[in-house]
């Protein structure tokens, strides 16, 4: 079957597809003895591309120029090896002579290979031919496999050649950008050399074909960047391995949360655009960081130095890399001594290796230049924890030789100006452990409720998460459990107690209430501390702040009370809490009662803070009119 073919793939099979590329293939100056329509032909070349075995225009040839021993392959892996100097103990020459033109039908096809003979029994006369190896050639091909392994390792994704590969990415996007038109095929296949077209983007000479915005931009300098050798160094570094885990966890579960977050982290940033928007956040968070630095005076030979720097620079060379993984599946065919052909089975499984990879050595680099690292690097431990909920081992830092510690005065700085609160600076400094998701049974619902909706704790745990994007502490995450469970039994004894009819006096009331009941399950509370410039009404077990509000009539529960989550937040900044909860009491004399349940929802603060949310519990007072359903 045919493989699924690469974005560069695709790309080039619509060239060959344009109209344009149809009127060159169909000119007789360039194919005199074409002998077939040329829309046949442009169905060989695109099956060619795309490695196609199967399908308009493919035959056993296709092979050649694409597939896992393809010509390109063959050439690469022999020349980079030579020129960086890796051995990789590749017999080119051996290969080529093992590889065969196979006559696949149903009765040579290994009985394992259902797919195979399905295919020879549809084609014509039963038999199709593939490009394949001879099982003397085994050892090569699988020396192949391990030699282009070991390249992407060493060479590939080495970490200046990963700088120079996101510098030219980067530059062509900036370019682009800057110009306020994406470049035409003309322009990207113009006629000069690799050198010469950085020159051009450098602003270095000018071409006619190649127009760029007349201003100097980002572009010009990561242009400059690359033909000078002066690429843009690693700041941070991040790793499914590095991943501090949390204190406590046994080493299974610690591995299970490492791969959890790495996933997470990957599937965000395989795309372009949030790498860039990454990179941007870093950007401004490290000239926050130098601001509030110079301003308190905190190591300025260091932090005025970075400041300047940062001024001078933009965004665009903050670069959030992570190399793709190109390891796929055995599909070459093979032809046993006995004369069967099926799939080959090597000790060396790419798809193995490339699994076992992902998590203990693909590493994603943040790149900026020399003069900023050290606020780069704290910029994207603060972005990382606040957008991932991850912190990196002290590892990571060695591995790039950057400073294993962030400064104590530059934290109590950074929290001072609410750059970062506590919880924050502990994870900087010396906790140095990531946060964990909640699960349904952190919520510590109780049965009668999960009996009554037994989606509830589910869908509260999914709303959280979406909302709480870094995930909490496990200590945060165990003080909302005790919290939630005294927020149920307090929505319980309401609905019990009969305060659904009586009336409700004012705020000091439900404050009242609120509080007893926290301190009747001997939970830690401080009401009315003065915090984030005010005064907070309850904080609870260290870690959830509670909000009381109390209203009359209104029209539209959902809309009450708007701003006491915004409230709230001014105080779990100060305290390092990720939740706020608002009780809210209101009227109501008639409709129907909600079940207790559906008194609990959850909401976004704001959109500018990616890990903290609002929990509401909107209580009904004075009801006159029977309850859907009688209190339990």
């Amino acid at each position: 079957m045919n493989a699924p073919p690469s974005e560069s793939e695709v790309i080039a099979a619509c060239m060959v597809l344009s109209e344009p590329m149809k009127k060159v293939l169909a000119s007789d100056r360039l194919f005199t003895a074409r002998g077939r329509p040329v829309e046949e032909l442009q169905e060989v070349i695109v099956a060619a591309i795309i490695g196609g075995v199967e399908g308009p225009g493919a035959s056993h040839l296709s092979s050649i120029v694409s597939s896992q021993i393809d010509a390109d392959k063959l050439d690469y892996l022999s020349r980079d090896a030579h020129h960086s100097g890796l051995e990789i103990g590749f017999d080119t020459d051996r290969l080529l002579s093992r590889l065969e033109i196979l006559h696949v039908r149903e009765s040579n096809v290994d009985a394992s290979e259902s797919e195979l003979r399905a295919r020879a029994s549809r084609s014509v006369n039963q038999t199709f031919h593939q490009l394949g190896i001879a099982a003397s050639g085994f050892g090569s091909f699988e020396q192949m496999l391990i030699g282009r392994t070991f390249l992407y390792d060493r060479l590939y994704h080495h970490h200046k050649v990963r700088s120079a590969e996101a510098m030219a990415q980067r530059l062509m996007l900036v370019a682009e950008r800057d110009r306020a038109s994406r470049f035409r095929l003309d322009e990207i296949f113009l006629s000069v050399d690799d050198d010469t077209m950085l020159r051009i983007l450098a602003q270095e000479v000018t071409h006619p074909g190649f127009p760029l915005s007349p201003k100097p931009s980002a572009a010009t300098a990561l242009a400059k960047g690359i033909l000078n050798r002066e690429l843009l160094h690693r700041a941070f570094a991040f790793r499914g391995r590095f991943i501090a885990s949390p204190p406590g966890l046994d080493g299974s579960t610690a591995d299970q949360n490492r791969e959890k977050l790495w996933r997470r982290i990957v599937k965000e940033l395989d795309d372009i655009g949030v790498r860039f928007d990454i990179g941007a956040e870093i950007h401004r968070v490290a000239i926050a960081c130098a601001e509030v630095l110079v301003a308190k005076g905190v190591d300025v030979d260091i932090s005025r130095p970075c400041k300047e720097a940062l001024d001078q620079i933009g965004p665009e060379q903050i670069i959030v890399d992570l190399p793709a993984l190109k390891a796929e599946a055995i599909r070459i065919l093979a032809r046993y001594p006995n004369g069967a052909i099926k799939v080959p089975e090597f000790s060396f499984n790419p798809v193995k290796w490339s699994d076992a990879y992902e998590l203990q050595k693909r590493t994603g680099y943040v790149f900026c230049p020399r003069d900023v690292v050290p606020l780069v690097a704290l910029a994207s431990k603060i972005v990382f924890l606040g957008h991932f909920g991850v912190t990196m081992s002290e590892e990571a830092d060695g591995y790039i030789k950057t400073a294993t510690i962030v400064p104590r005065n530059w934290i109590n700085a950074l929290v001072d100006a609410e750059i970062i609160d506590t919880d924050a600076a502990e994870h900087l400094s010396s906790k140095r452990h990531s946060l964990l998701a909640l699960r349904a049974d952190d919520l510590k619902v109780p049965g009668t409720w999960i009996q009554a909706d037994p989606d509830f704790a589910s869908r509260l745990a999914l709303e959280l998460n979406r909302l709480l994007r870094a995930g909490l502490t496990a200590d945060h995450i165990e003080a909302l459990g005790r919290v939630l469970g005294a927020v149920y039994a307090f929505v319980d004894h309401w609905y019990k107690s009969g305060q659904l009819t009586r009336q409700l006096e004012n705020e000091a009331e439900l404050q009242k209430q609120v509080l007893a009941a926290f301190q009747l399950r001997g939970l830690p509370t401080q009401e009315g501390s003065v915090a984030g410039g005010g005064k907070l009404d309850i904080f609870v077990d260290g870690a959830v702040l509670v909000e009381n509000k109390f209203t009359g009539r209104v029209a539209d529960v959902a809309n009450a009370a708007p701003a006491a989550g915004m409230q709230g937040r001014r105080y779990a900044i100060a305290l390092g809490a990720q939740v706020v909860i608002v009780v809210l009491a209101y009227e109501l004399p008639s409709g129907v009662v909600p079940a207790q349940q559906e008194t609990i929802s959850v909401h976004e603060i704001t959109r500018t803070d990616g890990n903290r949310a609002e929990i509401r519990v909107s209580l009904p007072y004075g009801v006159v009119t029977p309850s859907r359903e009688s209190p339990q």
